[in-house]
């Protein structure tokens, strides 16, 4: 098994689903009774959003790669991240990172790509909404993104560190949610929805969504990543 590193704390709700998700994918693929061997670097959601808030992308990435650096330092082959937002320096990060990296977005886009989508609505932080990196990625597939308005993009990206962040899973901001997804899929003819935010899931699932492809980019993931643990 290939020695794996993830980079969590952004937050920490999608950590632990992360956490979880690994291990249960990874013995879902062995015939063995073993469980999967990784660490854990666990960053401050804090400090991400205050890099993300100020735009200061340079110190995002130093701050990431320090992390790779400690990672590779304690024998990892290869590492991800816990959250859409910070995919934003991804480029960059991979270039100079001691460890081979797995995206979340390309692998969202793969999966994308393999279900012939044409329109996606891409819930997220305000960040990941209002940023390019989704939408370039997915225009290479052939596929258009559409976000929420500004004011709902201001609920979700509350909704998230006011609550999902903090282990806060509430009814009524599932139905918010639902209710977002439900009229732009009335009005703008989306076939699909991106759960950008890897702490999403925590209150909205694919069963709550009707009618369209739902690309949990969490689970789409760690497919990739435990694929590549047990990678030859």
């Amino acid at each position: 098994m290939r020695k794996f590193c993830l980079i969590g704390g952004m937050g920490p709700q999608a950590t632990m689903l992360y956490y979880n998700l690994i291990i249960s994918k990874y013995r879902s693929l062995v015939s063995t009774e073993n469980y999967p061997e990784f660490m854990i670097i666990n960053l401050d959601l804090y400090l991400v959003d205050q890099f993300m808030e100020r735009r200061d992308y340079s110190g995002l990435a130093d701050y990431l790669l320090k992390a790779l650096h400690r990672a590779y330092q304690d024998g990892a082959e290869f590492a991800a991240m816990v959250a859409n937002t910070p995919h934003q320096v991804f480029p960059e990060l991979a270039e100079v990172s001691p460890l081979k990296l797995i995206s979340i977005v390309e692998a969202t886009c793969r999966r994308a790509g393999k279900q012939n989508l044409n329109k996606s609505l891409l819930l997220g932080t305000k960040y990941t909404m209002q940023l390019d990196f989704y939408p370039s990625a997915m225009s290479e597939y052939g596929i258009e993104i559409v976000v929420p308005s500004i004011e709902e993009q201001k609920y979700i990206h509350r909704k998230i560190f006011d609550e999902l962040d903090k282990g806060l899973i509430l009814d009524h901001t599932r139905d918010g949610f639902l209710g977002i997804i439900n009229q732009i899929a009335e009005n703008q003819n989306i076939d699909s929805v991106i759960l950008g935010c890897t702490e999403i899931p925590l209150v909205l699932t694919e069963k709550d969504i009707k009618n369209l492809v739902v690309l949990d980019t969490a689970r789409i993931h760690v497919d990739e990543i435990v694929d590549e643990m047990l990678a030859k």
